[in-house]
């Protein structure tokens, strides 16, 4: 997966299951970056060719990594409100606002049961990242490239490829529903459902009735 999908996957996640109805848009937005973290491994690539193809699904995407990381993450948006923070900087620099409005207000009260949600969303929005990447992979030309879930304690590799590398039409998916929730606002939820179900069954489509193998 692209690491728009995997963002798209944890934001509407959050939205079909109504939790922004209760702690608002910034736990959405937290839950689609904890979503692409574990391709933090990826960034190797800066440093050489051959560590990128070492540490990339590996280093970051084993479930170890993966949960600690999204758990940290979770823990470090909710305490210092980084979401927010980036808002109120989009706000202010890109809108001309001088003060952002309520919705934008820093939070200056925790609650242990809204940390324990956050944490919860997080760690569950980079599982489905380790998801993704076990379907989308492989090629006709390429060899499938899985995930080492297990790792450092074993190097064994997970992939179930359904979906190939390049194929587009998870993002066009995402795509429409985006567009969908603009247009519909008031209905995000209910977009938001509609399109995961609309996700999964084009994978399903594509890996079950037109396999690419």
């Amino acid at each position: 997966m692209t690491t728009i999908e995997h963002a798209f996957l944890g934001v509407d996640a959050v939205l079909t299951a109504g939790l922004t109805r209760r702690y608002g848009w910034k736990l959405a937005a937290m839950a689609g970056v904890a979503a692409t973290l574990p391709d933090w491994d990826g960034l190797t690539l800066l440093w050489s060719v051959n560590l990128f193809d070492t540490a990339h699904r590996c280093w970051g995407h084993s479930i170890i990594a993966c949960v600690l990381l999204s758990a940290l993450f979770a823990v470090g948006d909710y305490r210092f409100d980084w979401m927010n923070r980036i808002g109120r900087f989009f706000l202010k620099h890109f809108q001309g606002k001088g003060m952002a409005p309520d919705t934008f207000v820093l939070r200056d009260h925790f609650l242990w049961s809204a940390t324990f949600v956050w944490v919860a969303v997080g760690v569950f929005a980079g599982i489905t990242h380790l998801i993704g990447d076990t379907i989308v992979s492989g090629h006709q030309s390429l060899q499938n490239w899985g995930i080492k879930i297990l790792w450092p304690l074993s190097d064994c590799e997970v992939a179930y490829p359904l979906i190939p590398w390049g194929d587009v039409g998870v993002s066009v998916v995402f795509t429409l529903g985006l567009f969908a929730m603009l247009r519909w606002q008031a209905r995000a939820r209910s977009v938001a459902a509609v399109t995961l179900v609309a996700v999964a069954l084009y994978v399903t489509l594509r890996g079950f009735v037109m396999p690419f193998h």
